[in-house]
């Protein structure tokens, strides 16, 4: 049986780490591009050289509910499928991150001085990605 992996990838209205400034993602920032049917890599850690799949071959899907940017994989028989289903199974990997381009954006400056953007609309989605370390802690991953 293939091993699979599957979890959110951005979660709607949830911050993310500081990183320079705190981000949101509205919940129709994905309607436009994901119209388009774009093929959306899953990479380990965002890496090009560590591909687990992609949705133009079938063997990864990404959709939207009310929650957030959901994707999943079917894991490649390779060194990099099989360490990634076992680091995500040792829970040593739980979260998930996304690649893309913005194509509309808010930045506001809170009370405290905080920066926050809010990210309204993307052009590109490049790759749901499990990680290590993502800028978002309400993202998953799970086999």
């Amino acid at each position: 049986m293939a091993k699979k992996i599957a979890g959110y990838a951005a979660r709607f209205d949830s911050p993310s780490d500081d990183i320079g400034f705190i981000e949101t993602i509205d919940h129709h920032a994905f309607d436009g591009v994901l119209r388009t049917k774009p093929d959306v890599l899953v990479l380990f850690n965002h890496d090009a050289h560590k591909l687990l799949g992609r949705t133009a071959s079938g063997t990864a899907r990404v959709s939207v509910d009310a929650r957030g940017l959901l994707y999943s994989c079917d894991l490649p028989d390779t060194t990099v499928g099989r360490d990634v289903y076992e680091l995500v199974k040792r829970g040593d990997v739980v979260g998930s991150s996304f690649g893309f381009v913005v194509a509309e954006d808010v930045w506001n400056v809170a009370p405290n001085g905080q920066v926050k953007r809010t990210i309204l609309n993307l052009s590109r989605l490049i790759d749901c990605s499990p990680v290590v370390t993502p800028a978002y802690p309400s993202t998953s991953v799970t086999i």
